[in-house]
């Protein structure tokens, strides 16, 4: 956890009673609701959903480990063995369907990042540098099939005849060997590009072959011999996969290495240092740069074995990695990103999902488009999953391959028995008291305060947790928090209901007389209503006419609406924020709906700004999701419109008062003791104060001193009385800003 931007601060005011002087105090609340709250823990068998919260993982069993670093390319054979390229040394391993595994190939060359499997079971091996392409026969020994000028062989490809397709560097070309070809003999250079690696291969519904390049990577479709086509400029470094969907479409990935991580990945684009020119006609689709690469790249191989790339020709893509989808007009569209996310693999899966292995230490993502994904999975002690295979035992399994170090698991289609979550160390900024853990299960679970998860914490006064920490204890049947006092917390979820997740949870803590921290949140308690303001005069600098850039300068800058605060009891105010990668001008709907519902109720249409209040009155008590959907249909004709939406995190309705009974009340002249008692039934309660004969409020505090829950208890003890009749109003307050009261008179002597 961290307290920004990890996690929102949600402040309650709350008064103390003591009878002089008054001193104020504050019960805080961390929330954890959004998945980049959640990405940066610790977690086993637990996915992560884009919109946040956290539930049980697939099943993820480990296959095998084999003695290499770095898995680069894997086949099977129609016995279900798969045949595993690695890197360091390029060894090449068998693993059978049991698992065990076995050396079957040792090149002299560094990388085997290439294999492909004929109709005869001939495995054929690529490797790099020094590039050669080895051919092993079923029972029988390796042998030199093809040995080209260039360095490095980066992906192997048959044709339904059986022709070999070899993809190679640094002169990005691609050879065809025939059926009948000898070793030794001339090969077909079937195409060469102006880039400088040819790094992936396939072929399209047609047959047609088509292979992706970098650096300043091309989709190609290659129709015959130097005949090309290129598909897709997406302003990036690689491509590192390619899938011709049945459909027409075809789907391929992206990977930058500007904004890598520490993480090296394993997909280089090392070339010589001299350029290549094209027999292709793509030079003037190219929007990024010329055609030929200038510029010297180089490889290493780092102690972890994955290749280390540097390039005075990198590319400037803002996306670090891309899924992106060509239709079969020609429209390039994405698919899925995240930031910080590096995609090596992709696989299309039946139900219309992805499955991409990232170089996020080694996170498997699950993605239909760029709303609906979630982090799947994360192979154990790995730092990338670099192939994906179905499983030839059931193809609706999937095998994964993970690198540093090289290791085999098999995703199962049903949920893990147990998954455990641990976040980051939340710091509350000075020593704090600890109070309850309040969670919002997904699907919601009346009379679970818990979410039927066992919840952990521990404490400390380090950033990071050592040995100087409390030991971890269970937070109680009550979602009490059992930890001492101190400036760091951190909690352990461990989750075995498939059924049920956790949408998103709330901590609350107490500092021990500090100032209250008060921080914003998507949905404000406020009434508001939009003015537009006049449009602003256009100016102009004598930069922008030297630059020639002045033309959208000269039209008047757009009104800005202005809001105001109507001051309405009850009211809500929803913003948000949207832009259109087309400029286009957008229309936003908002609709409302209780959470675990699945009907959304339409509040308004065709909204211009991006904001709307409504009034909360009527609305059952109880936690809301608001959806905003964003449309291009004013710039765009009927039929190509747009549109995007989105989900806010939960947020609380509550128009009831508390529920304030006086329980007892006992005394004398020298003290009068009352017993209140609150309930709410939907808010924590949120402050207290009486008001004494009608003389100015005085704040008071529940017994144990947090404001923590929906039911509290008050003790309120006054002293030194005058004798005669006496009345108090004991008002509560819950955190919607609901108040409710209750009343007792009495007479000292």
């Amino acid at each position: 956890m961290h307290s920004s931007p990890k996690f929102s601060l949600i402040v309650s005011l709350l008064a103390l009673l003591a009878a002089s002087p008054v001193r104020a105090v504050t019960t805080q609340g961390a929330v954890q609701n959004t998945y980049e709250d959640y990405q940066d823990g610790q977690f086993e068998n637990v996915a992560l959903p884009a919109d946040g919260g956290m539930k049980l993982a697939p099943a993820l069993e480990r296959v095998a480990k084999l003695d290499a670093s770095v898995i680069w390319k894997a086949v099977a054979d129609k016995d279900g063995n798969l045949y595993v390229g690695t890197g360091n040394n390029g060894k090449v391993f068998k693993v059978t369907p049991d698992g065990k595994s076995e050396l079957v190939f040792q090149p002299e060359e560094v990388l085997t990042r290439a294999l492909a499997l004929d109709a005869k079971g001939n495995l054929y091996i690529g490797t790099s540098p020094d590039g050669r392409v080895y051919r092993l026969a079923p029972g029988g020994r390796p042998e030199i099939y093809f040995d080209p000028p260039d360095t490095y062989i980066w992906d192997l490809a048959l044709d339904k005849e059986g022709r070999l397709y070899v993809a190679t560097g640094a002169k990005g070309r691609i050879y065809r060997l025939p059926v009948d070809y000898r070793p030794g003999q001339p090969a077909e250079v079937w195409f060469e590009s102006d880039r400088t690696h040819i790094t992936t291969l396939a072929f399209d519904n047609e047959g047609r072959l088509l292979a992706g390049s970098g650096p300043k990577a091309l989709i190609y479709r290659i129709t015959s011999r130097d005949q090309s086509v290129v598909l897709a400029n997406p302003n990036t470094d690689e491509i590192t996969g390619i899938y011709a969907a049945p459909g027409g479409a075809v789907y391929f990935s992206t990977f930058n290495r500007s904004g890598s991580t520490s993480l090296t990945p394993p997909r280089p684009t090392p070339s010589s240092s001299s350029s290549s020119s094209s027999s292709s006609s793509s030079s003037d689709l190219n929007d990024d740069g010329p055609t030929s690469v200038s510029g010297t790249t180089t490889i290493t191989v780092s102690p972890s074995g994955a290749p280390s790339i540097s390039s005075s020709s990198s590319s400037s893509g803002s996306q670090r990695s891309q899924l992106l989808r060509i239709s079969p007009d020609g429209f390039v569209e994405p698919v899925w990103s995240l930031s910080r996310v590096g995609i090596f693999c992709f696989r299309a899966l039946p139900d219309g999902h992805w499955l991409l292995g990232s170089d996020q230490q080694a996170r498997l993502f699950s993605a239909a488009n760029p709303q609906d994904w979630e982090l799947l999975q994360q192979a154990k002690d790995s730092s990338e999953i670099s192939t994906l295979l179905p499983d030839p035992a059931d193809p609706t399994r999937t095998l994964i391959f993970s690198s540093n170090p090289a290791q085999i698991f098999r995703l199962g289609a049903k949920p893990a028995a147990k998954g455990t979550y641990t976040c980051e160390a939340f710091d509350s900024t000075q020593i704090s008291r600890w109070g309850t853990l309040r969670v919002l299960a997904q699907p919601p679970q009346p009379g679970s305060p818990l979410a039927g998860a066992k919840w952990e914490t521990r404490t400390g006064n380090t950033p990071k947790p050592d040995s100087t920490w409390s030991t971890w204890k269970a937070v109680d049947d009550e979602a009490r928090i059992a930890s001492p006092a101190a400036r760091y917390f951190q909690f352990r979820a461990t989750l075995d209901n498939p059924a049920v997740g956790v949408r998103s949870l709330e901590i609350f803590y107490q500092h021990f007389n500090a100032a209250p921290v008060v921080s914003r949140v998507g949905v404000a308690p406020v009434g508001v209503e939009i003015t537009p303001s006049p449009a602003s005069r256009p100016s102009l600098s004598l930069s922008q006419i030297a630059d020639g850039d002045a033309t959208s300068t000269l039209s008047p800058l757009p009104a800005r609406p202005q809001v105001r605060l109507t001051g309405d009891a009850g009211s809500l105010a929803v913003a948000w924020r949207a832009s259109d990668p087309n400029g286009d001008t957008l229309r936003f709907s908002v609709q409302l709906r209780t959470v675990g519902e699945d009907k959304w109720i339409t509040l308004a249409n065709d909204l211009e700004n991006p904001i709307y209040s409504f009034s909360t009155r009527g609305f059952a008590d109880g936690y809301y999701e608001v959806r905003i959907t964003a449309s291009d249909k004013l710039d765009n004709l009927p039929g190509e419109a747009r549109e995007g939406d989105r989900v806010s995190a939960p947020f609380l309705i509550d128009n009831s008062p508390p529920e304030v009974t006086l329980t007892s009340q006992s005394g004398d002249a020298a003290s009068f003791t009352l017993n209140f008692r609150a309930k709410d039934s939907a808010s924590v309660l949120d402050k207290a104060q009486y008001t004494l004969d009608g003389q100015p409020p005085k704040p008071a505090l529940p017994e144990g001193g947090l404001f923590d829950r929906q039911e509290l208890t008050f003790r309120l003890r006054l002293e030194r009385l005058k004798s005669g009749p006496h009345s108090v109003v004991f008002e509560v307050t819950d955190e919607a800003g609901n108040t409710g009261a209750a009343k007792a008179s009495f007479e000292t002597p």
